[in-house]
């Protein structure tokens, strides 16, 4: 336990701090990210709104992706065939 010192009369020493798993929270996002990314390039999404640098879908995972850029065409092959209707 890291003692505070200073001029402050607040004693800080009974606060305790939540423990923080940082390696475990990294590995779940980069899991999540490459779900999506699969999802996205097997076509496992639905369209809600599309436009020339935006794209956002609800993923049958769950969840919703808002997928912006000009890579977005590239990276999404379903995403021309929508631009086109």
């Amino acid at each position: 336990m890291a003692l505070i010192t200073g001029s402050s009369t607040i004693d800080w020493s009974g606060i305790s701090l939540a423990q923080v798993d940082f390696e475990g929270d990294l590995v779940k996002f980069v899991n999540r990210l490459v779900q999506i990314l699969i999802e996205l390039g097997n076509g496992q999404f639905v369209p809600i709104f599309f436009s020339p640098t935006l794209l956002v879908v609800d993923l049958f995972s769950g969840g919703k992706s808002p997928n912006r850029g000009l890579r977005v065409r590239r990276q999404i092959p379903i995403y021309n065939q929508l631009v086109q209707l």
